[in-house]
């Protein structure tokens, strides 16, 4: 009985975790699909699953900040487009690393703003990220003229460009290493840092922070600039690993972080997150498009599922989990009162 009652807290302690809907979704489609496909459980199709859902896994990265500090910032894509373009165009005319920098600059600047916008202009930040996604595509446009550009032959086999997303070997990607090091460098900042605990301070109860001496204003400001900042190195490893980039590179990006994000246990009111569990969420998502693909669904109806898993995520964390954690309490108590 001893040994039933650790397996039984073990699973409490899972079930309190913020990612153990994201984990549940994902074994549940792994399970589905490899019943359907065996070939679903194959190493290439993993790898495929990892390096697709990389970028949606950066941008959630710099996501679940905003969202654990009560915002949105739905100007993600536009930024990942943009430093991706930035970065090719200006290698055209400065160094490689220049490039890098400057783009970097400017992808922080958007964040800058939304954070001025949101803050001092009290605009909220629905509207506010909404304008600038439109403002950062119409940049977009205005620089390439719908055209594509492309990174040279030399600049492509530089260090840079393959540090950022070049092959290390056996069919691994350098972007799954930089998605998985985001992921646990953030999460452990925003738990176990002082940011991060004004960052979720901000998001529960802005008045009451504003009490305990943390700036609401100042430290969402920093989850604009940081939010903003990691979709602009994601837009860079982009260009990277595709070598062209597209005037609509990253369209429909910002819904798909977001979504993620509350498939991982983010909540939209704020002050509740989790860096490790908004990934799981984008890896969910890229498992499902992958997955669709290996049973011939039709290329479109990917959007249709991704609404469908945003719901049946929601209402995972919402109800199946409480439920589950309110039926492991009782067992748990008879397990340790018999042993």
């Amino acid at each position: 009985m001893k040994e039933r009652g650790r397996v039984i807290q073990a699973f409490e302690i899972f079930l309190n975790r913020r990612e153990a809907g994201a984990v549940i979704s994902i074994v549940f489609l792994f399970t589905l699909f490899t019943l359907k496909n065996p070939a679903f459980l194959s190493l290439p199709v993993i790898q495929t699953i990892l390096v697709n859902g990389a970028w949606i896994g950066m941008l959630a990265t710099g996501q679940s900040y905003t969202l654990a500090s009560g915002e949105f910032d739905l100007s993600v894509e536009s930024v990942f487009g943009l430093a991706a373009l930035l970065f090719v165009v200006f290698t055209e005319s400065i160094s490689i690393y220049a490039s890098f920098l400057l783009a970097t600059l400017i992808a922080a600047g958007f964040g800058f703003i939304n954070g001025l916008l949101v803050t001092k202009a009290e605009i909220n930040s629905l509207i506010a990220t909404l304008g600038m996604l439109f403002f950062g595509r119409g940049i977009i446009y205005l620089i390439s003229r719908g055209f594509i550009r492309s990174l040279s032959t030399s600049t492509k086999s530089s260090f840079l460009p393959q540090m950022l997303a070049g092959a290390i070997g056996g069919g691994w990607s350098a972007l799954i290493i930089w998605m998985i090091a985001l992921a646990i460098v953030f999460e452990i900042i925003l738990f176990y840092t002082k940011f991060g605990n004004h960052i979720l301070a901000v998001g529960s109860n802005a008045e009451s922070s504003l009490s305990r001496g943390i700036s609401p204003g100042l430290t969402k400001w920093k989850a604009f600039l940081l939010c903003s900042t990691i979709a602009g190195f994601a837009g860079m490893t982009a260009a990277s690993e595709l070598i062209s980039v597209s005037a609509d590179l990253g369209n429909g990006m910002a819904l798909k972080s977001i979504a993620a994000c509350v498939i991982g246990g983010c909540s939209l009111r704020g002050g509740r997150a989790s860096v490790i569990g908004a990934v799981l969420g984008a890896i969910f998502l890229s498992s499902l498009s992958s997955g669709l693909i290996l049973m011939g669904a039709p290329p479109y109806s990917f959007i249709s599922f991704v609404g469908l898993a945003l719901i049946g995520g929601v209402m995972l964390n919402k109800f199946l989990l409480p439920f589950l954690r309110k039926k492991t309490l009782p067992i748990n108590q008879v397990s340790d009162f018999k042993s």
